[in-house]
């Protein structure tokens, strides 16, 4: 009788894991959404190494800047930049 139960209760949310997903069921659904966790961090890592690149281009535009009397060191600090 336990194992009828159990059995009947397994295929009612084997049912409902179908209908909710479209018939892909629920362990595909989990792989998907690890899938796009997956590629969103992977945007989020290059769009981080953008901006520190980019911060950190902008921290040799001021020192450049800052040293507007002194050529040398403006070459240097712009051949560090490049």
């Amino acid at each position: 009788m336990l194992d009828q139960y159990k059995n009947n209760v397994s295929l009612i949310f084997d049912e409902l894991g179908k209908k909710l997903t479209d018939g892909k069921g629920l362990d595909y659904i989990g792989e998907e959404w690890e899938l796009i966790n997956m590629n969103a961090d992977r945007y989020l890592d290059k769009i981080n190494t953008m901006y520190a690149i980019q911060d950190l281009q902008n921290a040799y535009q001021e020192a450049i800047n800052n040293s507007s009397n002194n050529v040398k060191a403006q070459e240097k600090l712009n051949a560090l930049m490049k």
